[in-house]
């Protein structure tokens, strides 16, 4: 039975082998997605500030509860901090955990935190905008990036199953 369980070791090997090259293929998109989603809600609250007087926690709040945005991680975070006053609910929601994002793109998310309600209605406009857009391009940037991550991980994960199966 010995030569049994061996051949059930490699393809327990080559199956992880192989998740985790998926694993890894995944992670790119969906820190795209989570900096697409991004931008899309820095858009929205400048469109919503516009034309709707509510204070920064209310506006987010609202947000929080729409479909599109309910899954990103910080407002998940933001909707169970709500004894906090706004710009430190917002950091501590940005701050939680990770994410997919990384240093620079968390510093965009908590740059929103201390322009909303800080300032007037004009500068709140002229700070936010240029936001969205970098999160945008991230985002865009990446969606190449994951093309070729994605071809690449999903290869090299059973090719490396496959390596460690020939060598056990």
């Amino acid at each position: 039975g010995g030569d049994m369980s061996g051949m059930f070791g490699r393809v327990i090997v080559f199956l992880c082998c192989t998740g985790v090259g998926w694993e890894l293929a995944g992670r790119s998109g969906r820190r795209r997605q989570e900096l697409a989603v991004s931008a899309q809600l820095v858009r929205r609250l400048t469109g919503e500030l516009g034309y709707s007087m509510k204070p920064a926690d209310e506006l987010i709040g609202m947000l929080c509860r729409e479909d599109g945005f309910a899954k990103l991680w910080y407002l998940r975070a933001f909707s169970d901090l709500e004894e906090l006053p706004f710009p430190e609910r917002w950091r501590r929601s940005v701050l939680s955990r990770t994410g997919n994002l990384d240093e620079d793109e968390r510093q965009l998310l908590l740059r929103v935190g201390e322009v909303l309600g800080c300032y007037d209605l004009d500068t709140q406009l002229q700070q936010l905008l240029p936001i969205a857009e970098q999160l945008q391009q991230r985002a865009q940037e990446l969606g190449e990036q994951v093309a070729k991550d994605r071809r690449l991980y999903t290869s090299l994960g059973p090719l490396a199953g496959l390596a460690a199966c020939i060598l056990l």
